[in-house]
């Protein structure tokens, strides 16, 4: 017989209302022209095939901070993935042959903590959105310039 006992459980799951997913399907549904943002301590196991869908289904592309574990793996055949951002993202306006390139993001979907590239975070600083949305199940709040426009404290597997 053992002094203690040891119990062991599974942490639950922070699931979004379903509201906010209402919200975030007529968001995506009425901006065509998005991104996602994907930066330090991005969650493991099954984020990585949820965000490609996330992707997939919304067609905005996926920035992957050097550290948000996401800029290798089987997923990054299934989706776009741009993980050498920096190369570009100095330039004031995105141009290629002297034209700008695209039109500006109408809405910034971020997971994990603030990305540590200083090119992403300048052009994050330059553009205006529609909406800045953070999605983030621990619910600390990681946004340094103050636009996050609609703030989800939820699994990001569930979004």
């Amino acid at each position: 017989n053992s002094l203690f006992n040891i119990h062991y459980s599974e942490l639950g799951k922070l699931l979004p209302s379903s509201e906010h997913l209402n919200k975030l399907k007529y968001i995506i549904n009425n901006h065509p022209n998005g991104l996602i943002i994907c930066g330090p301590r991005c969650p493991g196991d099954e984020f990585t095939q949820a965000v490609a869908q996330l992707s997939q289904k919304s067609g905005y592309p996926i920035l992957a901070d050097p550290i948000s574990g996401l800029r290798f793996g089987p997923w990054v055949d299934e989706t776009t993935i741009v993980s050498s951002y920096e190369t570009f993202m100095q330039a004031k306006t995105l141009r290629v042959s002297g034209k700008p390139l695209g039109s500006e993001p109408q809405v910034i979907i971020r997971f994990g903590a603030v990305p540590i590239s200083k090119w992403l975070n300048d052009y994050l600083d330059r553009i205006t959105p529609a909406h800045r949305i953070h999605i983030r199940s621990n619910g600390v709040w990681a946004d340094d310039s103050h636009r996050t426009t609609l703030f989800l404290q939820a699994d990001e597997t569930a979004v």
